[in-house]
């Protein structure tokens, strides 16, 4: 193998280029596993009152934990109890539809 020589200059562009590739790695978001109230609703394509009209009144609704004074979902219960309630024929619930008056 034969050796590459590098200037100052260059190596320290090398240095910068890997710096700024880690942090953006390093500092990307990451995907949240809990929703709140409004990111459940939005998803479901329901209002924040369907979705603790839901938390009262439909035991199989997920139950959620409170983090930092609010409610937050697990989104793999939610998904897992969308399923469900695709399974069990539910008219009235059809998420991402809205129908028109």
């Amino acid at each position: 193998m034969s050796q590459i020589e590098l200037s100052e200059n260059q190596i320290n562009e090398i240095a910068q280029r890997t710096a700024n590739i880690s942090s953006k790695m390093f500092n990307a978001p990451k995907p949240m596993p809990y929703m709140s109230i409004k990111e459940i609703a939005r998803y479901l394509g329901k209002s924040g009152t369907s979705i603790r009209n839901f938390m009262r009144s439909d035991r199989s609704f997920p139950v959620p934990m409170k983090i930092g004074g609010e409610y937050r979902f697990d989104f793999k219960d939610v998904k897992i109890w969308l399923e469900m309630k695709k399974k069990e024929g539910e008219r009235t619930f059809r998420p991402f539809l809205r129908m028109s008056r």
